[in-house]
């Protein structure tokens, strides 16, 4: 219909956007930052690869043209649409489950999360922003250092929760540090569970407790003449996680300024590049280029370090 889109369609890597001067020719999400200086082309990104303003003003201008639009608005607009998507999965995931977001902090991952987290964080009231060390990485680390688990679920007929737990006790192949047992149940009638978790010799009453609570929660009522079926039994073992060497502290970024544009204002940012010394500290309009990722601190908003090699964005 002539609207503008973003997403779900990727570029991927290859040809990946136009900045990557790989082939890539339409406008993406990263030649939108890449316009607007959020992305500077003398930083370049994680792995050495480099990036190409003038490509990226091409692909981005070309994309203007169809839409009656000026480069910079259009790139804006990029922007704009990309953040309205993330704010409706945030929403759907807060709001519309009875959670104020303003009540916690947001984390963003992913080589490009941290580009929007001040934006989103801003139009959803939060005030506090973690951004964790090797955040571009975040799911492989995640991967490596999670400890070993096994589950073994069976109906409460087919299976009793002893045979169950011997089952995962043998798949895991060490001794468990951690057990868990989930039951998952409905009312008669409904066509989906809800698990919770309750002792090994938990009792029928203790079950339609903490079933009936977590109803309530989740969907606002509880009806105690109701009939309680218990569907399945899930046991979970957990085995040790690895012990990951997380390299030495960071002996502190290379500092320079660089032009940014944030909204209608042409603005001198600091720009930061490689990993930041603990306790460091800056205000917005700010670029952390990251070993793994960019980190865009708009103004209003201040960072500092944390002995983990976090960075702690806070509304100033």
């Amino acid at each position: 219909g002539g609207a503008l889109r973003v997403g779900p369609r990727s570029a991927g890597a290859t040809p990946g956007p136009a900045a990557y001067d790989r082939g890539g020719k339409e406008a993406t999400v990263t030649d939108a930052h890449v316009v607007l200086g959020h992305l500077p082309q003398a930083a370049g990104l994680a792995g050495g690869v480099p990036l190409r303003r003038d490509l990226a003003h091409a692909a981005i201008a070309r994309l203007a043209a169809e839409l009656g639009l000026d480069p910079l608005r259009t790139a804006q607009g990029i922007l704009a649409i990309a953040d309205a998507e993330m704010l409706g999965a945030l929403r759907a995931l807060t709001v519309a489950r009875g959670i104020d977001a303003r009540r916690y902090a947001l984390m963003p991952f992913g080589g490009a999360g941290p580009l929007h987290a001040t934006s989103l964080a801003a139009q959803l009231g939060i005030e506090r922003i973690i951004c964790p060390r090797s955040c571009g990485v975040l799911s492989a680390f995640g991967l490596a250092a999670a400890a070993p688990r096994r589950d073994a679920t069976g109906s409460f007929e087919a299976a009793r929760v002893e045979p169950l737990l011997t089952r995962a006790r043998a798949q895991l192949g060490s001794q468990p540090l951690r057990e868990r047992v989930r039951y998952a149940l409905r009312y008669r009638g409904q066509s989906f569970e809800l698990a919770v978790e309750a002792p090994l010799d938990a009792s029928a009453e203790l079950l339609r407790e903490r079933f009936e609570a977590a109803h309530e929660r989740e969907f606002g009522y509880r009806d105690t003449d109701g009939e309680v079926e218990l569907v399945t039994v899930t046991v979970s073992v957990w085995g040790a996680a690895p012990r990951l060497a997380t390299g030495a502290a960071a002996a502190g970024a290379r500092r320079s300024r660089t032009p940014v544009q944030i909204g209608d204002r042409q603005l001198d940012a600091v720009l930061l590049e490689g990993e930041p010394a603990v306790g460091e500290r800056l205000d917005g309009p700010a670029i952390c280029a990251l070993p793994d990722a960019t980190l865009l601190i708009e103004p209003g908003w201040g960072a500092r370090v944390l002995e983990s090699g976090a960075i702690e964005v806070v509304r100033a």
